[in-house]
C-alpha cells in the first residue's frame, strides 16, 4: 500500500515532502493497532468529559436551585419583616390613640372634679347663708 506523505516523518527517519514510501503489511497492522488504540482512549476521554459535564451540569443546575431557593427565603424574611414593622406601626398607632384619649379623658376628669368641687363649695355656701339666714329669722321673730 502506499501513500504520499505531506512531509511528517512516519516510523523510521525522515520523510521528505512529495515521496512516496512503502507501506508494508505489518506496518499497516502495527498503525491499525495504533489508530485502534488512539480511538480507544480518544473514547475513553471523551466518556470523561461527558461525565465531568454532566457532573458540573448537576452541581450547576443544584446551586441554581439552591441560590433561588435562598432567594426565595430572603424574599420570605423581607415580607415577614414588612409584615411585622407594618404590625408595629399599627400598634404603635393604638397605643398612642388610647393614651391621648386617656390624656383627653383624664383632662375632662379633672375639668369634672373642679366643676364638682366648685358646685359643692358654692352649695355649701348657700346652704351656710340659708341657715344663718334662718337663725336670724328666728331670732328676730
Amino acid at each position: 500500500r502506499r501513500f504520499e506523505s505531506a512531509g511528517r516523518p512516519r516510523r523510521g527517519g525522515s520523510v521528505g515532502r512529495g515521496r512516496t514510501v512503502v507501506v508494508t503489511m505489518a506496518d499497516e497492522e502495527d498503525l491499525d493497532a495504533e489508530l485502534a488504540a488512539l480511538d480507544a482512549e480518544l473514547a475513553a476521554e471523551e466518556a470523561e468529559l461527558g461525565a465531568a459535564k454532566a457532573t458540573a451540569d448537576a452541581k450547576r443546575t443544584a446551586a441554581a436551585a439552591a441560590w433561588a431557593e435562598a432567594t426565595d427565603v430572603e424574599r420570605t424574611n423581607e415580607q415577614l419583616a414588612d409584615r411585622v414593622a407594618a404590625q408595629e406601626r399599627r400598634a404603635a398607632r393604638r397605643a398612642a390613640e388610647r393614651e391621648a384619649k386617656l390624656k383627653k379623658q383624664g383632662v375632662e376628669l379633672i375639668k369634672l372634679r373642679a366643676r364638682m368641687n366648685a358646685a359643692t363649695r358654692r352649695a355649701a355656701m348657700q346652704a351656710a347663708q340659708q341657715q344663718q339666714q334662718q337663725q336670724q329669722q328666728q331670732q328676730q321673730q
